[in-house]
């Protein structure tokens, strides 16, 4: 697979990284698009601060996880830590520090859990199927033409 979508200059967009955020974002807009409807109880400004700390703490919950898993490396080399762009990132890390941060929002600012749970499962249902069904195709496309190209050279 290509690794790298696109480079402009020496910025590099991953294609990981990129379908990751449509999905994320597919899963905002679904989200604000079903709050519209009466008596939700939830702002705009409610999901998109939920979704925002959301994705915040599954990075840093990823990151976290994966220092703890390779702390030898970290504790011989501490900047290593901060390098996320050299990758090093742990979905489960990712995965528990988000819900667990969703929840205290939720918590926080006293929405209703389940009228939450209704409007952004739907959403997350639709990301989950765009990354793991459609986006697994085009990135396997992907792959297939990059095999293609060092097969001819």
């Amino acid at each position: 697979m290509h690794p790298v979508l696109f480079q402009f200059g020496t910025l590099r967009i991953y294609a990981y990284g990129f379908f990751i955020a449509v999905g994320f974002v597919s899963a905002v807009v679904l989200a604000t698009l079903k709050i519209r409807k009466p008596n939700t109880g939830i702002s705009f400004e409610n999901i998109v601060d939920l979704f925002f700390y959301t994705v915040l703490s599954a990075l840093i919950g990823s990151r976290v996880l994966f220092v703890l898993i390779n702390f030898d490396l970290c504790r011989n080399h501490p900047m290593q830590i901060f390098k996320i762009w050299e990758g090093g990132l742990v979905f489960y890390g990712g995965l528990a520090l988000a819900v667990m941060v969703a929840f205290w929002y939720m918590r926080w600012n006293r929405l209703p859990v389940w009228k939450l749970a209704d409007l952004v499962g739907h959403s997350l249902f639709f990301y989950v199927i765009l990354y793991e069904e459609k986006i697994s195709e085009i990135q396997s496309w992907l792959f297939l033409k990059s095999l293609n190209i060092l097969i001819r050279s």
